[in-house]
């Protein structure tokens, strides 16, 4: 396997968007497709974690965006093949999503917050949260 790290390819580029937007399946993409993303992306897997560290952490980080955006099944896919690197992009995912969800973490009552915040808020938060939550069970599996 060689990874030329070229983060600047359009293809990895839209695989990486394919995989974190959700619509990457055998249904959705064809299975020769979904074969071939999940071929390209698994070849290139210092390529698309730095893909991924542009769009999900640092200065990039939204919390709105990562509401809508998953890289969980990014780093599934990528588990087996640079387990180092998974778990520590995986690691900073999980502090940046801890900090965002700080108000929703100390809520005592969900309800009450739901009444504070917009309808489209406290859902962002209820989707991160769920991410979070996909993110340390990816993180605790041996």
């Amino acid at each position: 396997m060689t990874d030329t790290t070229d983060t600047t390819d359009p293809d990895l580029r839209a695989d990486v968007h394919l995989v974190t937007g959700g619509q990457l399946s055998p249904d959705s993409v064809g299975p020769e497709e979904f074969q071939a993303v999940v071929a390209r992306v698994r070849a290139a897997p210092d390529a698309v974690l730095a893909i991924a560290a542009e769009l999900f952490l640092g200065a990039a980080f939204d919390p709105v965006r990562q509401a809508t955006q998953n890289p969980v099944p990014l780093l599934e896919m990528l588990r087996d093949v640079a387990p180092d690197k998974v778990r520590a992009f995986g690691e900073s995912l999980l502090r940046a999503y801890d900090g965002a969800l700080v108000l929703y973490d100390g809520a005592p009552d969900k309800d009450a917050l739901l009444g504070a915040v917009s309808d489209d808020a406290f859902n962002s938060a209820r989707r991160l949260d769920k991410a979070r939550r996909q993110l340390r069970r990816l993180l605790e599996a041996p």
